[in-house]
């Protein structure tokens, strides 16, 4: 049985949610797909976001794993379970309080801290965890119908000791998490639950620069299969060898409810809002308003074209720049927008659109009688209008 201890909405402020048995399940399929067999006799284990302890159910070899979490009441809760879940394989000691992102590995067990501090033994230790993905802004914020999730990722002292190095990605709790395992249990092994962002999201082109690992296996499911989630995006399992090895450029996961794998990629690569802001336009006549966001899926929503210029991550469309604004418009809503796809990103295309004529009129088409031209002759002269 899963064991609530915090109620929903102050979990979904921490970013903290449950592991369904399914996945934490599967997971140790891939943990032993990657590391072998015998891999809890051979390996320690740690889990320090472990909440009630769901990811840790089901490992059989107690003395060589260990669980921390921030509160103390989950701690007590595990430490309950320890006698009478007989999936909950954990030695009382081997459970204690510890607050990841802000205490000193002074104040785990000393056995633990013995790991941690030998080069060698740190080679065998897997940082197993489904850490909080709570951020400083949320959704509500962007869409202009809520506020920053205050101090949520902003007061912890791996923000402020890890900033430089990974930027904006420290406003990401799960993102700390990695910076601090990566940076100060070096040439450990990483096994997480996390969303995909890292590896592919433009706000973390500094921290991919930063965390130097070897990508071994993992898996992607519906983020809404998980405890209090409600959005529609992926949620990953990823194995990590940090050795130092440069970050791969692409990722590749098995999608485990639908079959096949999905590649993610790296967005270092130049977006197509970079490509369309060549064709921005401020002296010629205006006959729309493009209205622009960031180069990915989830961002989708927010590509229209209307009358009035709000100047808010906006572009004049003019006769010099029709046929681009029209490819642009087209190329962002010609794919429907899945939960696989939804932190996919737009990139800087080719120049084969520049001859391709009858591609140009299949988005001019496209762009005229899709419902986000929103040109209305309410507003004044409709130029849009392709018929008499």
């Amino acid at each position: 049985m899963e064991k609530k201890l915090v109620i929903n909405n102050l979990r979904e402020i921490r970013g903290s949610f449950f592991t369904p048995k399914i996945w934490a399940d599967k997971s140790k399929e891939y943990l032993a797909k990657v590391f072998g067999g015998n891999w809890q006799d051979e390996y320690y284990v740690w889990d320090c976001a472990a909440g009630t302890g769901n990811l840790l159910a089901g490992l059989s070899n107690e003395y060589n794993v260990w669980a921390s979490d921030v509160e103390q009441g989950n701690v007590e809760t595990m430490q309950s379970l320890i006698d009478i879940d007989e999936n909950l394989n954990l030695l009382s000691g081997h459970v204690f309080q510890f607050d990841f992102l802000n205490d000193s590995f002074d104040k785990v067990p000393k056995e633990l801290k013995k790991i941690i501090d030998d080069p060698e033994k740190r080679k065998k230790l897997i940082v197993y965890i489904n850490p909080p993905y709570a951020e400083a802004g949320s959704a509500t914020t962007h869409a202009g119908t809520g506020q920053n999730k205050t101090n949520v990722a902003t007061v912890y002292k791996t923000c402020f000791r890890y900033q430089t190095a990974i930027g904006k990605a420290t406003n990401e709790l799960f993102a700390q998490f990695m910076a601090r395992v990566y940076a100060e249990i070096p040439n450990c092994k990483l096994a997480q639950f996390s969303k995909v962002k890292f590896i592919n999201a433009p706000n973390f082109i500094t921290f991919r620069m930063f965390f130097k690992a070897e990508f071994k296996d993992g898996f992607i499911v519906r983020a809404d299969t998980f405890d209090n989630v409600d959005g529609k995006f992926p949620i990953s399992f990823t194995v990590w060898d940090l050795n130092g090895k440069p970050f791969t450029h692409c990722v590749e996961l098995d999608v485990i409810e639908e079959g096949g794998t999905k590649k993610f990629w790296d967005s270092a690569l130049p977006s197509l809002n970079k490509w369309y802001s060549r064709f921005y336009d401020k002296k010629e006549k205006e006959i729309g308003v493009m209205n622009t966001r960031a180069s990915d899926f989830q961002n989708q929503n927010y590509i229209h074209i209307s009358s009035n210029n709000n100047f808010n991550h906006t572009n004049n469309i003019t006769k010099n720049n029709i046929v681009e604004s029209c490819i642009y418009l087209a190329v962002r809503h010609v794919y429907k927008l899945t939960w696989l796809n939804d932190r996919d990103q737009f990139l800087f295309p080719n120049d084969g659109y520049k001859t391709d004529v009858e591609f140009q009129n299949d988005c001019l088409i496209f762009t005229l009688l899709h419902g986000q031209n929103r040109i209305s002759s309410q507003h004044g002269v409709n130029h849009w209008i392709p018929f008499t």
